[in-house]
């Protein structure tokens, strides 16, 4: 719950494009700010190659020294699915693995199978991740990095640049659901005041869903997660009103909360 008032979204009509799986901590605080929340997921995900690069992955675990996830699904997609085989190897290899996360939610994602992350940047994002394992030491250090299929590539050049042999293994994808179009025309037609965009990805999903209707879009004030989001709304266009600090679902709603109650 965000520090305003259960009323100061009142009447604010809020879409979410997060995925089915992700929306509802977004869509709760927005509602119990008073918000009208317009879910319509413009992201989904799947594990690549029938899981194949997954069992892989899963396969370097007891020879490595570091496990990286820059993402909640990164975690979700590694650490699920086996029963919990996975997360009690992680477990049993104690101080000889380190486990870090990109922020606060991949914490919690990686703490609801039983893991515990050791290292977490105070800024979060890829480039504070790799600052703080760097600082910490990864020369000569073998790193795991599961990741998604189109994950940047810079967390793993810099720590390979700084002496870590890194396994940057792409596990899972995304892709743009059936419904995005349809739930999007349906949004814009009823009436929008304001739109989240919680990653680069849902930004670009959102253009492409949009399709000839992303010019009513692009009226509508965007609210961002973090700055990578940001520049990638503006290069397709959006008016970027208000960015979360920290880089956090909570301070995404209230970063909206006190610009919607100012322009009101």
């Amino acid at each position: 719950m965000t520090e305003h008032d259960a009323h100061s979204l009142h009447g604010v009509r809020v879409l979410v494009t997060r995925s089915r799986q992700q929306a509802g901590k977004l869509g709760a605080e927005l509602r119990a700010l008073g918000a009208t929340v317009i879910e319509v997921p413009v992201i989904a995900f799947e594990l690549l190659q029938g899981g194949g690069p997954l069992r892989q992955a899963r396969e370097l675990l007891p020879s490595v020294n570091d496990l990286v996830f820059t993402s909640e699904n990164a975690a979700r997609f590694f650490l699920d699915g086996d029963d919990g085989a996975t997360a009690a190897l992680i477990r049993a290899r104690g101080d000889a693995l380190r486990v870090s996360v990109v922020g606060s939610a991949t914490r919690d994602a990686v703490k609801a199978f039983g893991v515990s992350a050791s290292l977490i940047p105070s800024r979060f994002d890829g480039d504070a991740l790799a600052d703080a394992l760097i600082e910490e030491g990864v020369k000569g250090r073998r790193v795991l990095l599961p990741q998604a299929q189109n994950a940047r590539p810079t967390l793993a050049q810099r720590l390979n640049d700084a002496g870590a042999t890194v396994h940057a293994l792409p596990v899972y994808g995304s892709f743009v659901p059936e419904y995005a179009s349809q739930g999007l025309s349906e949004a814009i037609e009823q009436g929008l005041d304001w739109l989240t965009f919680t990653s680069s990805d849902i930004v670009r999903y959102t253009a492409q869903a949009a399709g000839p209707q992303l010019p009513a879009l692009l009226k509508v004030p965007a609210a961002s997660i973090g700055p990578l989001t940001s520049r990638t709304l503006e290069e397709h266009g959006f008016a970027v009103r208000v960015q979360a600090q920290p880089f956090t679902i909570p301070a995404l709603v209230t970063a909206l909360a006190c610009a919607a109650t100012h322009k009101s």
